[in-house]
């Protein structure tokens, strides 16, 4: 089953599900827009993301969830560092 073992990373399961993680960017105001590693094929089902750093207390929010990709929102003013993990088929 395809996949790889990186930062940004993917993989696929038997029956077609597929798990994605990576590192992505958070805004204030209107998002930042972060690509999968990969596209889904066909959805995005789930997405789980939380505030990587250390800048005190930083809310992730997901947004605008689609195949190739999210937009995540932070309270933060300015930019903020999201990890996430994604699933899909």
């Amino acid at each position: 089953f395809a996949g790889t073992k990186v930062t940004n990373g993917y993989q696929r399961l038997p029956g077609g599900l597929i798990i994605q993680w990576a590192t992505g960017n958070a805004s204030n105001g209107a998002g930042a827009s972060n690509n999968f590693p990969i596209a889904f094929p066909t959805a995005c089902l789930a997405i789980v993301a939380t505030h990587q750093g250390t800048d005190g207390t930083v809310n992730i929010i997901t947004s605008a969830l689609s195949a190739t990709g999210v937009v995540f929102i932070t309270n933060y003013a300015g930019t903020a560092t999201a990890v996430y993990i994604a699933l899909g088929f």
